[in-house]
């Protein structure tokens, strides 16, 4: 696995696709893969995996269960910040909740997509992440709690 190898979680309901991600996102790039079904009724198989990024890919005819699993993620103290990329073919949808998918640090990625759009936005994701994690150190440090005040 190279030096900047991520963990990656991929999530989709169609075992052909999820044997893609992996050729391109393994075989071909060298990140630790693992692959999950929709059928995902919590929180806690990301948990335990612990990826550095979540692709959910949506399927046709089953969109809502994509867009409730990345609320869930959101919803989640421990978990809201990881970097999502979310593959769908829902363009209008898309282009409706853009300002706030940016907001909640979603890059969106619109199917049919090429390998490099992937790999784009899975880049994407991780400077996103990183800068947010940083702005929220810097935030904690400009203003400490209570309990880290020195007593006088």
């Amino acid at each position: 696995m190279a030096d900047n190898a991520l963990k990656i979680m991929v999530i989709n309901d169609s075992q052909e696709v999820l044997d893609l991600f992996y050729d391109i996102l393994h075989n071909e790039e060298g990140h630790n893969v693992t692959l999950c079904s929709y059928r995902i009724r919590d929180l806690d198989e990301i948990r335990s995996i612990q990826p550095n990024l979540l692709i959910v890919d949506q399927v046709y005819g089953n969109e809502d269960a994509g867009w409730k699993l990345i609320q869930k993620v959101r919803m989640s103290i421990d978990l809201m910040h990881l970097p999502i990329v979310f593959c769908t073919t829902d363009l209008r949808r898309v282009q409706e909740l853009e300002g706030h998918l940016a907001s909640m640090n979603i890059i969106t990625v619109i199917k049919p997509f090429t390998v490099d759009t992937l790999l784009s936005a899975i880049n994407t994701a991780r400077t996103v992440s990183a800068s947010t994690n940083l702005d929220q150190s810097n935030r904690s440090a400009k203003h400490p709690k209570a309990t880290d005040q020195p007593a006088d």
